[in-house]
């Protein structure tokens, strides 16, 4: 599990080093969120498709989905009109489907019409029957359209969703090892250990270096009665410190590291402009630790 732990933890710092990978975080988001508002997240069931006449279809059939086989009329199309003021405005088309032997056609909406369905020859037409809004349109009319996919829909809702629990997930990781300073405590040290350096820095630079993150930064320490110098080397730039007047309180643990299970400490302590701060010191030993916290809790005293 150590391997595992320092994994996620130069996961964790490495993406909150990058704005790029916000702006991926937010676009999955919004690509999730899109998929289950046009999928359907419930189970997929078959979408019936009725085999009707023009004279069966009715009140019942709002809402459905029918096959119906008739012969457009052209000649008799239904517009909707508007007027406003002196101006008339032209809205939906409704052509008739007939057939011999039936007066009350049923009126087709005039888009995704077949091509060379206008010819007069006998078409089959997969639709959806709709009310009309108004007395201008037609009591019911039918839509051109095949029935959904339910398990295509099912599908895509499903995936949005499991995209968002995976980002909420990353999301509140993340937010807990950054807590954790890219330090996650393990329950035992190793116990041969081949790092260079004695103790190493995890955590915020401070202020005066942008609020620079280091992860495993070696530190060189010097103290003195009313301050504690931290130096660190290896961090992108020459020579970074970090000032400490006081500790404030150190909570020991195990933090998994690349190097193995090492010593840790948490510390709170007071900078040099009287700002409550928070870091992880990381030792080679437990010896090593005893000694440095010594130290720190003499300076400022």
């Amino acid at each position: 599990m150590l391997w595992l732990f320092e994994f996620i933890a130069r996961a964790c710092f490495w993406s909150d080093q990058r704005r790029v990978v916000s702006l991926i975080s937010v676009g999955l988001g919004l690509v999730a969120l899109g998929l289950i508002a046009i999928g359907r997240p419930d189970p997929p069931r078959q979408v019936p498709l009725r085999d009707a006449t023009i004279n069966d279809i009715s009140s019942r059939d709002i809402n459905q989905y029918v096959r119906v086989t008739g012969v457009l009329a052209p000649n008799k199309t239904r517009q909707v009109q508007f007027r406003l003021g002196s101006i008339t405005l032209s809205g939906s088309r409704y052509i008739p489907l007939i057939a011999p032997g039936i007066f009350d056609p049923l009126y087709v909406l005039d888009q995704a019409i077949p091509e060379g369905a206008l010819t007069g020859s006998p078409i089959t037409l997969v639709g959806k029957i709709n009310i009309g809004l108004n007395a201008q349109h037609p009591t019911l009319y039918l839509e051109i359209g095949s029935p959904p996919n339910e398990y295509l829909l099912s599908q895509l809702a499903r995936s949005g969703i499991v995209v968002l629990v995976i980002l909420a997930a990353s999301f509140i990781i993340r937010w807990l090892v950054r807590r954790l300073d890219y330090a996650i405590p393990v329950f035992t040290a190793s116990k041969s250990l081949p790092p260079q350096a004695e103790v190493f820095w995890f955590g915020d630079l401070g202020h005066a270096f942008d609020g620079t993150i280091a992860r495993f930064a070696p530190v060189h320490i010097s103290a003195k009665a009313t301050e504690a110098q931290l130096t660190l080397f290896g961090v992108g730039i020459n020579v970074l410190s970090i000032t400490i007047r006081r500790l404030g309180f150190a909570n020991l643990f195990n933090a998994a590291t690349a190097v193995g299970a090492l010593p840790a400490a948490r510390i709170e302590f007071e900078d040099e402009r009287g700002l409550r701060r928070k870091g992880t010191l990381v030792f080679t030993s437990s010896a090593t630790r005893e000694v440095v916290l010594d130290v720190l809790r003499y300076v400022g005293q």
